[in-house]
């Protein structure tokens, strides 16, 4: 029984150690030193915030930042603010998260 509990508890381990990995890591998918996007107008919903982000090739997993985004509260607020974003090579999915979340524009429109 005691080495079943230790199997479980590593597991359960490594897990959470990838899962933090792939959040705090780095989540972009370019190899620019920094990328921008636009949230126009009118299309500041998620799914059209997420393909904005995708045809830029911003994120290296949109699955996994949907994923991780929605209980992160980005999406709770009525809309996204419309404008210029702009994501550094390297920047960490979480730290994309809140830039969308905060508001924090390169650039209003």
């Amino acid at each position: 029984m005691s080495r079943i509990l230790s199997i479980t508890l590593i597991c359960i381990v490594l897990i959470a150690a990838i899962a933090a990995w792939m959040i705090l890591g780095s989540g972009t998918g370019f190899s620019e030193k920094t990328q921008s996007f636009i949230v126009a107008e009118g299309k500041t919903d998620k799914a059209s915030v997420l393909e904005a982000m995708e045809q830029n090739h911003i994120l290296s997993s949109k699955a996994l930042f949907s994923l991780f985004s929605s209980p992160a509260g980005v999406w709770n607020k009525s809309k996204i603010r419309a404008g210029k974003y702009e994501v550094k090579k390297g920047q960490s999915m979480l730290s994309i998260a809140r830039m969308l979340k905060n508001g924090r524009l390169a650039e209003k429109i």
